[in-house]
C-alpha cells in the first residue's frame, strides 16, 4: 500500500479511489474480487470487507478505523454483523452516505430551535431521570417507585443497560 496523506469520503467512493496513488493496484483487486458468494458467506467483518473491496482498500479505509470505532484489536472478532444491511460498500456517484432519501435543513438562522417548543407541546419531558424497565413492550417503567406508562420512551444509554442485559451485554 502506497503512503497516502489525503482525506477521502465515507462510504468509500470511486471518485476518491481513482485519485489514490495506488489506484492501479486497487483497481486490479476490485476486478478480481467480484464474487458475491464470498461477500454473503463472510464470517467476520474483515472477510466481508476484503471480499467487497480488496486488501488495499480494506487496509487503507477500514482496518484501523474500525478497530478504533469498536474498541477491538482484531476485526475478525466482529462476527455478528448480520444486522447490517450489507449494502453497497463502494459507491460510484454522489458522495452522500444516504443518497436515497430527502434530507431537510433549516432555513432559519437559529436552526431547529423553533421546532423544539412545538415538539414538546402536550408532552411530558423527564430529563435526568432514573427509571427501571417493567415492560418495554407496554412502555411501562418505575420512576421513584411509581409505575408509569408512556407513548414514547427516549433513552440515551446503551440498550443492554436499559434492558438490564436481558439478552446479555452488547459486544
Amino acid at each position: 500500500m502506497e503512503k497516502d496523506d489525503s482525506f477521502y469520503a465515507y462510504p468509500i467512493n470511486m471518485q476518491d479511489v481513482r485519485k489514490m496513488p495506488d489506484y492501479k493496484k486497487i483497481d486490479h483487486e476490485l476486478q478480481s474480487s467480484k464474487d458475491p458468494s464470498k461477500i454473503q458467506s463472510a464470517k467476520n467483518l474483515e472477510e466481508y470487507w476484503i471480499a467487497s473491496v480488496g486488501e488495499t482498500l480494506y487496509s487503507k479505509m477500514i482496518d484501523k478505523y474500525n478497530k478504533k470505532m469498536w474498541f477491538v484489536d482484531d476485526n475478525r472478532k466482529i462476527d455478528t454483523f448480520n444486522w447490517s444491511p450489507k449494502g453497497i460498500t463502494l459507491k460510484d456517484g454522489p458522495k452522500r452516505a444516504w443518497d436515497t432519501a430527502i434530507s431537510g435543513y433549516p432555513y432559519s438562522l437559529d436552526g431547529y430551535d423553533k421546532y423544539f417548543p412545538i415538539a414538546k407541546e402536550n408532552t411530558q419531558v423527564l430529563l435526568n431521570t432514573t427509571c427501571e424497565v417493567i415492560n418495554i413492550q407496554k412502555k411501562e417503567v418505575l420512576i421513584e417507585g411509581e409505575k408509569k406508562s408512556f407513548d414514547i420512551i427516549v433513552s440515551t444509554i446503551g440498550p443492554d443497560v436499559f434492558l438490564n442485559e436481558v439478552l446479555g451485554p452488547l459486544k
